[in-house]
């Protein structure tokens, strides 16, 4: 299917999750986003997915991998974030922030 209507599969199944999201069905939401994950052609294909999953991952108390997901989609875009945070850190960041 996903060789010969590409688009059409993309969008089914982005839209499938999507309401299976709003419906609370997280088992079928998961089989929607694994496959459209698994046949995306590129990076900006599965953005939805992957933002989706996220909130996949959130809703079944996966924060930890809600958070990695995040990561690693921010990552891709070139925005690099330091595997430990502290508050120290934070406080920083904030200052540089606000003094630029």
């Amino acid at each position: 299917r996903w060789v010969e209507q590409y688009s059409l599969c993309l969008d089914l199944n982005e839209m499938s999750a999507s309401v299976s999201c709003f419906q609370g069905d997280i088992n079928t939401m998961s089989r929607c986003l694994h496959e459209t994950i698994a046949n995306v052609k590129c990076f900006e294909d599965g953005l939805t997915s992957k933002t989706l999953l996220a909130k996949l991952f959130a809703a079944s108390s996966k924060y930890d991998d809600a958070v990695n997901n995040c990561l690693s989609i921010l990552s891709t875009l070139g925005e690099e974030f330091p595997q430990y945070i502290s508050l120290p850190i934070v406080l920083n960041d904030l200052s540089v922030i606000q003094t630029t």
